[in-house]
């Protein structure tokens, strides 16, 4: 058996290891939003955008010509979700299970691009399966999987068109690059590294047929954008576009610096080894990291920060992992003496830029555009220090990690399901309270909370805020998973307190809990990308409207 045939089984085990004991998970964060387009796909292929989804309203278009999108994504992944759908129904765990092809697709390929930059390429493909950015999203019905697994692919074709001179390879790989920004706008960064990686070589530049790749990229999108105007009346991307900007201001910028920092250090999570590296280095450097930390720790904790001193100490550990590791990358890899070390550094900073100027907010699946860079870079920075024990302790230390988030993760997301059980139980007593159909059940929610197909057979609707509500109807919401989008505490006078259902876990790992200043999935959610706390997973608070 071959050395590349060994490789791809192990992949093949630590995929299947790491993500089949949860394929069972609740839908959660955005899931069922996915899953409700492809659903409205497959009622009308043409017109992707037609679905209804409680985004900013019950039963909102996703999409009406003339006015500005809902949902800003373009249609590929939910395409292939609706063919699945299709053929094995709507049932999550299937769903789940057969989204792993997209992490049996980044990791493959990952592993033979590998072998372009670093000596053993297997480490950092099992690294970035490991991380709890990558782990948490690889058995998620979000888009970011597909995204990095074409990523990856485009490149690797992109390279090999370049090695072998052959256009049937870089007309691949322009398509590839037409489907990655299909997938997800953001995709786009894969246009930017082959460009970049073909401009840092004089033979990559002088061969013209290499350009080639980028016409049929551009032939993919002029379709899309021709499509679009035919079915919607305009092009999609430019219609979304001012949705998917973040704020142009400095102060803005500095602030989602701050935060990205905090999700590379801990949805990442092997870079906070970096600091070791720093100590083998050079101390002076190490000093200085500690006195940027404890200046994080004073400012995070202090009125202005805002922060508990829990989450101050994680900010500022993470944000100094974060540091510690570009400090790490310009001092070891040096980038200008290689080509490699200069091509994967400035993946890293592209993406880093990316991330900041574009993204409203920050995500730790969106970490996966620069996540392979990251895994390859920290590879060098190994071979360079000659110190390759490290590796042991830092695969260890990440899955370690990756798993006991991945159970945060699937004990948080599943607290829907024992809510829906608990109020399966206790029906007969709100129908007496507020028997229907004189009053309405509400749930405080959107599509994007995964609650409907658990609450919606069980009689409660959707309900947004500051939406106004009838004497005796009940409503229902969850505490530490809102944002101030959701607050309503100024309403609750008017409503009176029937029960509260607190969910634990002896797990204190949280990643998504406002409170705690978790958003694992969203940074508005909170800067952190995961928290220590002793809150439950979850607490649901029943009221009645007894004044409108």
């Amino acid at each position: 058996m071959s050395r590349d045939v060994k490789a791809l089984l192990l992949l093949a085990g630590v995929v299947l290891a790491t993500a089949l004991p949860f394929v069972h998970r609740a839908y959660f964060v955005d899931d069922y939003y996915f899953v409700t387009m492809a659903k409205g796909i497959l009622q009308n292929p043409w017109r992707p955008y037609d679905f209804k989804s409680d985004d900013a309203g019950i039963a909102n278009v996703a999409w009406e010509r003339g006015h500005q999108p809902r949902m800003v994504n373009p249609p590929l992944f939910h395409y292939g979700l609706a063919g699945l759908i299709a053929v094995v129904g709507d049932t999550p765990w299937k769903l789940r299970a057969a989204s792993l092809l997209f992490s049996l697709g980044a990791l493959f390929s990952m592993y033979f691009l590998g072998k372009r930059f670093v000596r053993d390429p297997l480490l950092p493909a099992i690294l970035m399966a490991f991380c709890p950015a990558y782990w948490l999203t690889s058995y998620s019905l979000l888009i970011d999987s597909a995204l990095v697994a074409f990523l990856i692919v485009s490149l690797l074709a992109f390279f090999i068109g370049h090695e072998k001179r052959s256009l049937g390879w870089i007309f691949l790989s322009g398509f590839l690059m037409g489907l990655t920004m299909l997938v997800k706008y953001f995709g786009v960064i894969v246009v930017v590294l082959a460009f970049v990686w073909q401009m840092l070589d004089t033979k990559r530049r002088a061969w013209r047929l290499g350009y080639a790749a980028f016409a049929v990229f551009l032939l993919v999108q002029s379709l899309w954008g021709a499509w679009n105007v035919v079915t919607y009346g305009q092009s999609h991307f430019l219609a979304a576009l001012p949705r998917g900007m973040g704020s142009p201001s400095f102060v803005a910028w500095a602030q989602k610096s701050l935060v990205l920092s905090s999700f590379i250090g801990g949805a990442v999570f092997f870079v906070m080894v970096s600091p070791a590296m720093l100590w083998r280095l050079s101390k002076k450097w190490l000093i200085g990291l500690a006195g940027i930390c404890g200046f994080l720790y004073l400012l995070f904790s202090s009125r202005a920060g805002g922060f508990d001193s829990l989450s101050s100490l994680l900010l500022s550990l993470f944000i100094g992992g974060t540091i510690a590791f570009l400090v790490v990358i310009s001092r070891v890899i040096e980038p200008a003496r290689s080509t490699n070390g200069l091509f994967l550094t400035l993946w890293v900073w592209i993406g880093i830029a990316e991330l900041v100027v574009v993204m409203p907010w920050t995500a730790g699946r969106y970490l996966l555009c620069i996540l392979p860079a990251l895994c390859w870079v920290f590879a060098l920075a190994i071979e360079e220090l000659k110190w390759p024990k490290l590796w042991n302790f830092t695969l260890g230390m990440t899955a370690l990690m990756g798993l006991s988030l991945a159970h945060a993760d699937y004990v948080q997301a599943n607290t829907i399901v024992s809510l829906a059980e608990r109020l399966r139980g206790t029906a007969g007593q709100f129908q007496a309270i507020s028997p229907k159909p004189e009053h309405h059940w509400y749930y405080l929610a959107d599509t994007f909370d995964g609650s409907q197909p658990y609450m919606v057979p069980l009689g409660w609707e959707n309900v947004l805020p500051h939406q106004k509500l009838n004497k005796g109807d009940l409503f229902l919401r969850a505490y530490y998973r809102k944002s101030s989008y959701w607050n309503v505490d100024d309403q609750l006078k008017n409503y009176r307190p029937v029960m509260s259902i607190d969910i634990r876990s002896r797990n204190p790992l949280r990643v998504m809990d406002v409170p705690a200043s978790a958003g694992f999935y969203a940074s508005c959610w909170g800067a952190l990308p995961w928290t220590v706390t002793n809150h439950p997973l979850e607490r649901f608070e029943l009221y009645q409207v007894v004044s409108e």
